[in-house]
């Protein structure tokens, strides 16, 4: 250990005197000072002063690992109460510095090096105090090295089967430096799947089926001290499952470009693709209730022979399954169809065309009772079907009137109205409450054309001249009716109260 002191102390400078008979030698210490940038020379170190180095382990150190250096049995020589500050510098003769009573540090690599200590005192009085030690510190290269390995891949998205995951043991070091520092490295993936190993620091892997695997990775080299390391790491990584692609439709059977009502169906699906090729189940909720009509099976296109009950539009729920969704309980894939069933084509505008309507019945406005045919055409949509047509009377009816006209009844005249036509334009709607049971509602504009007669009932011959009338109302009326359709045909039983 090699200690050296400096500083600066008050001293007086010695005079000296030569006085009458001889020679008088009187000496005085040197005095100077240094406070701030004021500064005056002078020797003032502190003989008491001492730094000490201790370090931890004892004796030589090992390269690569962490050692501990103190200063704490080191002597100030100065008493605690005139110490405003005390300041630790430490160089480790590889260019590392650091301060403080304790600190650590690590030799990269094995030698000898010259270990310096200055430690520096300021006193309340701003007096300053130095010492300096060095001490040889011998470093030998460690005798167990530590590699640890590391599986690397991307985690901030999600990795399905289909896909080749990148995998790399970025991050893997020895001692604390980069793996790359070993020699003839060997890296072996093995991925859980049981699939055969990989080799080489950077590997990519496609799992054929979802799940959670564990991905371990073994590495093993020669380090720059020859030894012979290795390591090993795992990982958990999750991959996920690609749901079905349905593709689905129902269609009549025999051919029919539409969907009766009560007629068997083909529930169709199998266009529907799993991204991995598992097999496919699927299940038809026809009436939407979250009950399946058709329970889950492998067929994915089947005959329906219940069909739909009415005429309307039906919500009608697909629901898939893969494999591996089965296997670990998962819900399904599930496709919503809107199916249409009754009668006629397409317009444009989505309304269904119903046919030619035809019916024939005893109509009756107030007073006015007659026999009338009515044709038009109808227009359907789900449980709603309106109608629009012209009806004529099919022939004249006479209506007493007499009773209406006292003064011309005491005159002893009979008065009649003729009633030789009756035409109605009307427009219908009817709601299915049942299969081909309706309830209905009825606005039209009804026209009568006919003429008032006179006659006297004691002289014979005596007629008085017709008077015309046309006559115009708009009338409503309620219905309850049963439907059958034949084709375009729709026949109608109406009973209106």
């Amino acid at each position: 250990m090699k200690t050296t002191h400096t500083g600066w102390s008050a001293r007086s400078v010695g005079t000296v005197l030569l006085l009458a008979v001889g020679l008088i030698l009187l000496s005085a210490c040197s005095a100077s000072t240094r406070n701030g940038n004021v500064s005056e020379g002078g020797d003032g170190s502190s003989d008491t002063m001492m730094a000490r180095i201790e370090h931890t382990p004892v004796g030589e150190l090992e390269a690569r690992s962490t050692a501990t250096f103190s200063a704490r049995d080191s002597s100030l020589g100065i008493p605690q109460s005139s110490i405003s500050e005390v300041r630790y510098q430490w160089e480790f003769g590889d260019g590392g510095t650091a301060a403080g009573e304790s600190v650590s540090h690590v030799f990269d690599e094995p030698g000898t090096y010259d270990v310096t200590l200055t430690i520096e005192v300021i006193t309340t009085e701003s007096q300053f105090h130095t010492v300096t030690t060095s001490e040889d510190v011998g470093v030998v290269p460690p005798t167990i090295g530590q590699l640890n390995a590391v599986v690397s891949y991307d985690e901030s998205r999600t990795w399905f089967s289909d896909e080749s995951i990148p995998f790399d043991v970025n991050g893997s070091t020895v001692d604390g430096f980069d793996y790359t520092t070993l020699a003839d490295r060997q890296v072996t993936w093995t991925f859980g799947d049981g699939t055969p190993d990989s080799f080489g620091t950077q590997v990519s892997h496609a799992y054929s089926t979802p799940g959670e695997f564990d991905v371990t990775v073994h590495i093993a080299g020669t380090d720059s001290f020859g030894r012979r390391l290795q390591a090993e790491a795992s990982r958990t990584v999750a991959v996920k499952n690609r749901p079905p692609v349905i593709e689905a439709s129902i269609v009549p059977v025999g051919g029919e470009d539409r969907i009766q009502p009560g007629k068997p169906v083909n529930l169709l699906a199998s266009d529907s693709t799993d991204p991995e090729g598992q097999t496919l189940y699927v299940e038809w909720d026809i009436d939407s209730d979250n009950i399946a009509d058709v329970l889950q099976t492998d067929v994915l296109d089947q005959r329906y022979e219940h069909g739909f009950p009415r005429v309307g539009t039906y919500t009608v729920q697909v629901r898939v399954w893969d494999q591996y969704m089965l296997d670990t309980a998962q819900p399904p894939e599930t496709r919503t169809l809107e199916v249409r069933v009754g009668a006629g084509g397409t317009l444009p505008v989505s309304f269904e065309l119903g046919g030619f309507v035809a019916s024939a019945g005893l109509m009756m406005f107030d007073d006015v009772r007659l026999w009338q045919a009515q044709a038009g055409m109808q227009f359907m949509e789900g449980n709603l079907v309106a109608t629009v047509g012209f009806g004529a009377s099919t022939g004249a009816i006479t209506i007493p009137m007499t009773d209406a006209f006292p003064a011309v009844k005491n005159a002893g005249y009979e008065i009649s109205a003729v009633l030789e036509s009756a035409n109605l334009i009307s427009a219908s709607g009817f709601y299915q409450v049942y299969p081909n049971v309706y309830l209905g509602g009825m606005i039209g504009m009804l026209t009568c054309k006919g003429a008032y007669r006179a006659s006297t009932r004691v002289s014979i011959g005596g007629q008085a001249t017709p008077i015309a009338f046309s006559q115009q109302s708009i009338v409503f009326g309620a219905s309850v009716g049963y439907r059958l359709a034949f084709g375009l045909i729709t026949f109608s039983v109406t009973v209106a109260p």
